[in-house]
C-alpha cells in the first residue's frame, strides 16, 4: 500500500487537492506552490491577481479538509484571529486577511488568507542531523518570545490548548517576495490508490533565514509566531482541552478545569 508522503489525499477526512495554478475563489487567487499540511488542512502560497499595472500580493491561504470545516474548532479559530487584529500584539498570530469557502468532489472547505510566514520550529530542530536539539541560547531566545506571545494571549482571556513545536512559526526571511521566482520548483508526483489518481504537490515553506545552530547575534531579532489556533478557546467554567493526549495537563486527562496554567504545561 503507497504511503502518500504529503497529507493523505485519498483520506475521508477530504483534503482539497490543490494544483500550483489553479485559479480559488473565483479567479481571485491563483496558487503557486505549497508552503506545509497538518491534520486538518494544507496550505499554499497564492497570488492576488490584480488589475494588470498593479503589483500583485502575495498570501498563504490555510484550506481545511471537508471535515475540518464543519468542525466548531475551526469557526473558534477564524474568530480568535478575527478577534486578534484589533490586539496590540496582533504580529504574533497569523493575520487573518480574509476568508471563503471553495467546494471539491468532498463538498465545502473553508480557505483562510493569512500573511505568509516561514517555517516551524519544528523543522529547524528537525534539521539538525546531530541529534536534534537545539543549542542553549536558541531555546533561551524562542522560549523567552513564546512566553511572551502566551502572556499576551492569556491577557484576552484565552487559552491556546495546543502549544507545540509545530504551531511556533518563525517569520519569512526578509527579500523572500524578490527572490521567488528563482525558488519556485514545484515537485509533484501522481499516485494511483484504488484506480484513483491523486496529485501529490510536495511542501516547499519560505525561508526563515536561520540554521540550527544559528548565533546569538543571527537569531537576535528572529520574529515568533503563534499558530495552530484550533484549540484555542475563551477562558470560562468547565473548560475541556481536545489537544493530543500526551501534552495535555492532568487536570485535563483527569476531566478537572483547565485555566491559563495548562499552556504553561504543554511549553
Amino acid at each position: 500500500m503507497f504511503t502518500f508522503h504529503e497529507e493523505q489525499l485519498a483520506s475521508p477526512v477530504g483534503y482539497f487537492a490543490a494544483q500550483p495554478g489553479q485559479l480559488l475563489n473565483n479567479g481571485r487567487w491563483k496558487i503557486i506552490r505549497k508552503l506545509g499540511w497538518g491534520t486538518h488542512s494544507s496550505t499554499w502560497l497564492a497570488e492576488h491577481t490584480a488589475t494588470p499595472g498593479i503589483k500583485k500580493r502575495n498570501s498563504a491561504i490555510k484550506i481545511f479538509t471537508h471535515k475540518a470545516t464543519a468542525d466548531p474548532s475551526t469557526a473558534r479559530e477564524m474568530g480568535i484571529l478575527e478577534r486578534s487584529r484589533n490586539w496590540g500584539s496582533s504580529f504574533h498570530f497569523p493575520m487573518l486577511q480574509q476568508h471563503f469557502v471553495e467546494k471539491s468532489s468532498w463538498g465545502e472547505h473553508l480557505c483562510l488568507v493569512l500573511l505568509p510566514q516561514g517555517a516551524s520550529l519544528e523543522s529547524l530542530r528537525s534539521s539538525n542531523a546531530e541529534g536534534g536539539y537545539l543549542p542553549l541560547h536558541v531555546v533561551k531566545k524562542i522560549a523567552s518570545e513564546t512566553l511572551e506571545i502566551i502572556a499576551s494571549l492569556h491577557k484576552e482571556k484565552i487559552i491556546h490548548g495546543n502549544i507545540t513545536a509545530d504551531n511556533i512559526l518563525l517569520a519569512a526571511q526578509a527579500g523572500w517576495e524578490e527572490d521567488l521566482p528563482r525558488s519556485t520548483n514545484i515537485e509533484m508526483k501522481n499516485v494511483a490508490v484504488d484506480g484513483l489518481i491523486y496529485p501529490v504537490v510536495f511542501s516547499q515553506p519560505l525561508p526563515h533565514g536561520l540554521e540550527w545552530n544559528s548565533s546569538r547575534e543571527d537569531i537576535s531579532d528572529l520574529e515568533i509566531i503563534l499558530g495552530g489556533l484550533g484549540h484555542a478557546q475563551s477562558l470560562g467554567p468547565n473548560i475541556s482541552l481536545d489537544a493530543t493526549r500526551n501534552i495535555l495537563p492532568p487536570e485535563a486527562i483527569l476531566g478537572s478545569g483547565v485555566d491559563r496554567k495548562a499552556d504553561i504545561w504543554m511549553f
